[in-house]
């Protein structure tokens, strides 16, 4: 608006030399020196579907709690669509992963009850909804769901129902979080969090990255 306002009186833009039209020496190195100090963000790839499918295809067969978690974890994820601070561990105050209760699973149009169903009978959920509490990408209370893929491990439907199972199986509070997993070793409940995610990721890269056009660093 400034330099509108000054080329309608016909004055010079004090921003350029005089003549030759270039940016003012003094404000050319100021606004370098900016650039230095605060240069743009680096920007994160996309990770491409093989690479996620590649850690889960991978891993799915392990009997490690911790293994078996992180692969349901990159499913939900990928299907709901969600942020780190939604599915793992986080110490950022806006973190607000989705818990147990948040969970609802549905036999067609049949509720099952997490706490009495049996089993087999949670494996014939055929859609799998989340209740969104504080996440920023939904309104509290919403819940936003999800049918079967088709696929037996890469299934939205699926993942969530290996958590509830690994969950209930232990006898996890509702409040507990989808990414915890119960360690025998140590005997209390651990959490997967974005450094497990993301070395997992590295790793799928690094075997078959190239094919795709990403490096580990990317991720």
């Amino acid at each position: 608006i400034s330099t509108t306002f000054l080329r309608s009186f016909q004055h010079r833009d004090p921003r350029f030399a005089d003549l030759s039209g270039k940016l003012d020496f003094r404000l050319g190195r100021q606004l370098a020196c900016y650039q230095r100090q605060d240069p743009p963000p680096r920007r994160v790839q996309p990770i491409p579907l093989p690479v996620l499918q590649f850690v889960v295809n991978a891993e799915f067969a392990s009997r490690s709690p911790f293994l078996a978690t992180l692969c349901d974890l990159i499913v939900m994820a990928f299907f709901f669509l969600l942020r780190p601070g939604e599915y793992v561990a986080s110490s950022s105050d806006s973190a607000a992963p989705f818990r147990f209760q948040d969970v609802h699973l549905f036999a067609g149009r049949c509720k099952l009850d997490l706490s009495a169903t049996t089993d087999a009978a949670l494996w014939s959920a055929t859609y799998v909804a989340l209740e969104f509490s504080s996440q920023k990408n939904g309104v509290k209370g919403e819940l936003i769901g999800l049918g079967k893929s088709g696929h037996d491990f890469w299934c939205p439907v699926r993942a969530v129902i290996r958590r509830v199972l690994h969950l209930r199986r232990h006898r996890a509070a509702t409040p507990t979080p989808l990414h915890c997993f119960f360690d025998r070793n140590a005997n209390h409940w651990l959490g997967i969090n974005s450094a497990h995610v993301t070395a997992h990721l590295r790793g799928a890269v690094l075997a078959i990255g190239a094919s795709y056009g990403i490096t580990a660093p990317d991720i």
